[in-house]
């Protein structure tokens, strides 16, 4: 059982894991170890994770060009194994749409207004949910507030092709998880992760309980976070065997086409 293997320190290596909500590179506000490639794969590597799927820290903190062509770059060096999200700027005029190309190992698209001083309905976000939208690529939000949660289900709402999935899961704010739920609940192309960053005993099996499944994905945060805690949380969750299966990675299959 994955609860047993997780307990003995060994790796899920008899299942699918993906890991969809995790960055890449040092940041400036937090000290962070095992940032690089091969960092996160040793991490990986020692959890049984099979695909981790990054955005750079400094793409959504400081040069979005640096941090989205730093990604591209480990993208194509670690194929098949590592994948990017690229980041957009509310502030200017940036194409994404260079970055998709078969075979990039760039897989969707990463907003987080708040560290970039914005809001989820800035128009200047637009361009790259109509790219999303046109081309159905997972969104994955920051959303650790009330108000991201209700704005980033509007942009379901609106481009209902994209992939929108809301991570944190509403962290640890009741209004928050209560509207990502209620997104969730209403439109289809919205999903949950687990990157919970703090949170209390049994976060895990109450979402699964409100919203299935079926509509959440596995998250670590990692480097912010030591992705075992998130990785163990889930293992070690009151949930069924086959609902942890589908949560690892399963559902992430669905997602990411992959």
């Amino acid at each position: 059982m994955i609860k047993d293997r997780i307990l003995d320190g060994l790796p899920l290596d008899d299942i699918f894991v993906c890991d969809i909500h995790a960055h890449y590179g040092k940041g400036n506000t937090t000290f962070m170890l095992d940032s690089d490639a091969d960092g996160i794969l040793s991490s990986c590597d020692r959890l049984g994770v099979d695909k981790i799927c990054v955005s750079a820290i400094s793409s959504i903190s400081g040069d979005y060009k640096l941090g989205n062509d730093m990604v591209q770059k480990v993208a194509a060096e670690y194929p098949g194994r590592i994948y990017g999200y690229v980041c957009p700027t509310p502030y200017y005029d940036y194409d994404l749409s260079e970055y998709f190309k078969p075979g990039s190992g760039i897989i969707g698209i990463k907003i987080h207004a708040l560290l970039q001083q914005s809001e989820i309905k800035n128009s200047g976000y637009y361009a790259a949910y109509e790219l999303a939208d046109k081309l159905s690529l997972p969104i994955l939000f920051h959303a650790w507030e009330q108000s991201e949660a209700v704005q980033a289900t509007e942009v379901a709402a609106k481009y209902k092709n994209a992939k929108i999935i809301l991570g944190h899961s509403g962290m640890t704010e009741i209004g928050a998880k209560m509207a990502a739920i209620e997104g969730c609940k209403k439109y289809e192309n919205i999903f949950i992760d687990t990157a919970i960053s703090a949170t209390y005993e049994g976060a895990i099996e109450w979402i699964v309980s409100k919203v299935g499944a079926d509509r959440i994905v596995y998250g670590s945060d990692v480097p912010y976070f030591d992705c075992r805690q998130t990785f163990g949380k889930l293992g070690l969750s009151k949930i069924s065997e086959k609902d942890k299966i589908k949560i690892y990675g399963e559902n992430a299959k669905k997602i990411l086409s992959l």
